[in-house]
Formats: C-alpha cells, sequence, structure tokens
C-alpha cells in the first residue's frame, strides 16, 4: 500500500497543476479578450459614423453597451427631444380628440333614446311602452361610449408623459400617424403610444468554452425597427460589414445559444 507521505506528495502535485491552469486560463482569457474589444470598437465607431441621429437615443445606448463591455471610453451623447416633436405631440392632441368627439357622439345617441322613452312613456291605447333604453342598440351605445371614455383617458396620459418628456418616442399601431387619418379596428384596438423611458445598452465580455465574444445590446425600444431599416440607411448592415472587413465575426443569437448549451456556460454577468 503506497503510504501517507506519497499521498501528500501527490495532492501537493495536483493542487500546483490545477493553481498554474487556473493562472494560465486567466491569461488567455484577458488576452482573447484585448484582442477581441478592438473589434467591438470598431463597430461601435461605424454606428456613431452611420446611425441616424435624432433623440440620440440608438447611437447613445451602443455607447453605454461599449463603455459597459469595457471598450476604449468614450464620450456619450445627451438625451434631446426629436425634430418632429411638434409633430408628434399634435398627433397625440388629434387622438385625444378623436376619442372624445367618439364619446360624445355616442352619448347624445343614448340621450335621445332616453329622451324619447320620457316624452313617451305609454302607447297611443295606453299601454306601456317598451323603453328604447333596454334595446340592444341602445346597449351598444353604451358600451361604445364606455369604451371611448377610457381610451380618452388613456390618450390623455399618454399625452401628459410626451408633454413631460424631452426625449420620448412615437409607436404609432395604426391609430394616428402624422399626416395621416386614424384607423381603428373593430376587434383589436389600435392606439398611438409612446416610449418615454431611456433604456440606455448594456455589454459585457463572454467566456463560453474557448470561445470570447464581446456582446453589446441595445436596450431601446426601437432598436430592432432602426438597425435593419432602409429608411434609416440600414446602420446595423454597414457596422458588421466593417467589423468583417477588420477580421472580426459577427455571431447571431442562435449561434451563441447553441454554444452554450453544448459547454454547459452558465449566465450572468462576464469579465
Amino acid at each position: 500500500m503506497p503510504s501517507m507521505n506519497k499521498r501528500r506528495r501527490m495532492a501537493v502535485v495536483a493542487a500546483g497543476f490545477r493553481k498554474k491552469a487556473a493562472v494560465n486560463e486567466l491569461a488567455r482569457r484577458r488576452a482573447a479578450a484585448e484582442a477581441v474589444k478592438p473589434l467591438a470598437a470598431v463597430f461601435v465607431d461605424t454606428m456613431e459614423i452611420v446611425a441616424p441621429r435624432d433623440t440620440n437615443r440608438y447611437v447613445r445606448a451602443w455607447q453605454l453597451a461599449a463603455n459597459d463591455a469595457g471598450l476604449p471610453p468614450r464620450a456619450v451623447l445627451p438625451v434631446r427631444s426629436s425634430s418632429k416633436r411638434a409633430e408628434w405631440i399634435k398627433a397625440l392632441e388629434g387622438q385625444v380628440d378623436y376619442w372624445a368627439r367618439q364619446a360624445d357622439k355616442w352619448q347624445r345617441l343614448m340621450t335621445l333614446y332616453e329622451q324619447y322613452d320620457a316624452a313617451h312613456p305609454t302607447k297611443k291605447n295606453g299601454e306601456p311602452r317598451k323603453k328604447r333604453t333596454a334595446t340592444a342598440s341602445y346597449r351598444r351605445y353604451r358600451r361604445l361610449r364606455d369604451r371611448a371614455a377610457r381610451e380618452v383617458k388613456k390618450a390623455d396620459e399618454i399625452l401628459a408623459e410626451a408633454l413631460a418628456s424631452e426625449g420620448f418616442l412615437l409607436f404609432d399601431k395604426g391609430g394616428f400617424a402624422p399626416g395621416r387619418a386614424a384607423r381603428f379596428g373593430k376587434r383589436k384596438r389600435f392606439r398611438t403610444t409612446i416610449r418615454a423611458k431611456v433604456y440606455g445598452g448594456e455589454g459585457s465580455v463572454m467566456h463560453i468554452g474557448p470561445v470570447t465574444l464581446v456582446r453589446l445590446h441595445n436596450r431601446e425600444p426601437h432598436a430592432s425597427i432602426v438597425s435593419r431599416s432602409a429608411r434609416h440607411g440600414r446602420p446595423l448592415t454597414f457596422a458588421l460589414a466593417a467589423v468583417r472587413a477588420f477580421g472580426g465575426r459577427p455571431v447571431r443569437k442562435a449561434w451563441t445559444e447553441a454554444l452554450i448549451r453544448v459547454t454547459g456556460f452558465r449566465r450572468g454577468r462576464a469579465g
């Protein structure tokens, strides 16, 4: 049987090997991070050149993500009011006016029914007349009036939030868009809304098995729209092309998810 001293010597050798392996792995990760960060910086540099700037929220989110990931520090643009702010406010005011008119219309129709019942309580033969306020059409008018009243309240809240915000974004869901009449469906409610909260961006360096990635996430609600929109110049396409031109390899989320499953990587912030 091996002696206890021999076992201790083996344990010391194994502990030293593990410690050295951990030091080497840390050095590898640091070297990999330093190699990949300049490529990620190229992505953000290109975004700063080609991305549209209205409220600055889109570009600003990429800048925040870069700083969060430990890329070379860069100045962060301030959030500012949109050049279309006055136009958007007018559209939101129109939304309030529309629903207020709708509520008034249905209320006037209900009032006609109520006045008729009050003026004609009985038939010519003296029998009680069926009240028009008990008909299906009156109940329908009441439902439409109540819905319009709720929409007026909601539209008022949206308008108030917009007036109190400097860098809000307008989201038209088939309702009121500047320069166009409103469209409202029978079943699905269409409403023009805003996004006043500024979400910014976040970034990190991820070491997944032998692969090192820089993850940049634009958290602004319009990011996916602006990134690939032809009207906005498709800034994401240009930024990814720049990364490839410098020898980098942009990866899709699905590829990263597959790598995480294979390596058993645990989610969380990585250095």
